[in-house]
């Protein structure tokens, strides 16, 4: 009869994972090898994503936050290595990073990373948090950085759609309203522009 002797020690390794949300704009204690395009002082990790998003070949961003290259930051282009552990490092990569900047013109930003297109009849310049009602006598497409004044013969009282003028009136470019004809004159269309 042979018996088995059990001479070793079984050891459970138990892994704790960070819990934290943190999100690809703000990952605490990581960094990337390789990629860099340069690297700068910078005095804070804002400015670093900042400094990345006005370079076109710029996908992610590693920033000391303390130790020897405090306050350093590394842009990474595309040849960037895995992410990897750093105790002294901040980094952000895309599409997070382009996102979490400024919208362009047309769009506003709702939350930290999502630019939404302006609705038709509202416009915003680049940087916005919400969009502008176009005023009354025009109107404008969705995504406009602008409102255009409404076509001769036609209106908007309130800003937005410019609806034409019924018969018998007549309205300039850019009108809130419609003129009534004068006394012994008429159009016989709807969207005059004129007597």
């Amino acid at each position: 009869m042979m018996s088995i002797k059990i001479v070793g020690v079984v050891v459970l390794l138990v892994v704790v994972m960070d819990t934290t949300t943190a999100d690809d704009c703000n990952m605490w204690n990581t960094d990337m090898w390789w990629g860099d395009i340069y690297s700068f002082r910078a005095s804070d990790f804002e400015e670093c994503k900042k400094v990345c998003r006005e370079h076109s070949v710029c996908v992610g961003v590693v920033f000391y936050y303390k130790g020897l290259f405090k306050n350093k930051c590394f842009l990474k282009d595309r040849g960037h290595g895995r992410l990897r552990s750093c105790h002294k490092c901040r980094a952000a990569i895309d599409p997070c990073l382009s996102n979490e900047g400024p919208c362009p013109a047309g769009k506003y930003k709702v939350g930290n990373t999502e630019c939404v297109v302006c609705s038709a009849n509202t416009y915003s310049a680049a940087g916005s948090t919400s969009c502008t009602a176009c005023p009354a006598g025009s109107y404008s497409a969705a995504g406009s950085t602008s409102c255009l004044l409404c076509p001769a013969g036609k209106y908007s009282s309130s800003g937005g759609s410019c609806e034409p003028c019924p018969v018998n009136t007549y309205s300039a470019q850019g009108s809130r309203f419609c003129t009534a004809c004068p006394d012994g004159t008429v159009t016989d269309e709807i969207g005059s522009a004129s007597v």
